[in-house]
């Protein structure tokens, strides 16, 4: 477990460091207590922490610590967290935490967190959480694009319509060819158990959509196969047959 260092800019840099340099990342600096005497930091993720709430944390800091009533210097450590925690900030929701990923994945999910100077413990706030959410709207630069609209939904209809119409067709010309090659004089009993049998090769054949995508990049060669060599095989085939008997 990474700990957190007393230092507060180091531990500033670090997160920095560990967010990649963001622009959202948000670090105000400043100065409390009846002297400015105790360096401290709020980070937070623009965006994803409401700033009004940020806003009324600083405020309290800046109003609370300021009262000659308060001696911070006597604060040491983490004391002083924990001072925050109970006596100055008006907000619930507030926990300690010493743990370095454990406040880099605070800062993601939106809480904001406070570092003083000379202090190995950072205190979260929980509630400023607030993310912004985006009514579900038709964009503004689809407005001004002229002719037909969810096109997409006809170009989904007529394929499943085509691959329907296609996978009949070729299930009826495997049943007759089957029936055919067998001599059978009826076909329709074949098609219940070639269709339990063919529900259960499409299970096998595709577990998953991995799995699919993968096969996907194999299939034009496995395919070829069935699609190309084998109807030449055939064709030359009937070819031959054709040509032996014209010399007969």
């Amino acid at each position: 477990m990474k700990t957190l260092n007393p230092r507060l800019e180091s531990n500033l840099q670090q997160i920095v460091d560990a967010l990649g340099n963001s622009t959202d990342l948000v670090i105000r600096r400043f100065h409390i207590g009846l002297c400015d005497s105790i360096q401290t930091g709020i980070v937070y993720m623009q965006g994803l922490a409401k700033s009004e709430a940020v806003d009324r944390i600083m405020e309290a800091l800046f109003i609370h610590t300021r009262s000659t009533s308060i001696r911070l210097h006597d604060k040491v450590g983490p004391n002083i967290i924990r001072f925050f925690k109970d006596s100055i900030l008006p907000v619930g929701g507030m926990k300690e935490t010493d743990d370095f990923n454990t406040l880099i994945a605070c800062i993601l999910s939106g809480e904001t967190i406070i570092l003083v100077d000379e202090c190995d413990l950072a205190l979260r706030v929980t509630n400023t959480q607030g993310w912004e959410k985006r009514a579900i709207e038709e964009p503004a630069s689809q407005s001004v694009v002229r002719g037909p609209r969810r096109i997409e939904v006809v170009l989904t209809t007529i394929w499943f319509i085509t691959i329907f119409f296609r996978l009949c067709s070729l299930f009826y010309i495997s049943t007759i060819g089957i029936a055919q090659t067998l001599k059978l004089r009826e076909y329709k009993f074949l098609i219940n158990p070639l269709s339990i049998i063919l529900i259960i090769i499409a299970l096998i054949s595709f577990p998953n959509v991995v799995f699919y995508q993968q096969a996907v990049l194999l299939w034009p060669i496995y395919a070829s196969n069935f699609e190309v060599f084998l109807p030449l095989l055939i064709l030359a085939a009937y070819v031959f047959k054709k040509m032996l008997k014209k010399y007969r």
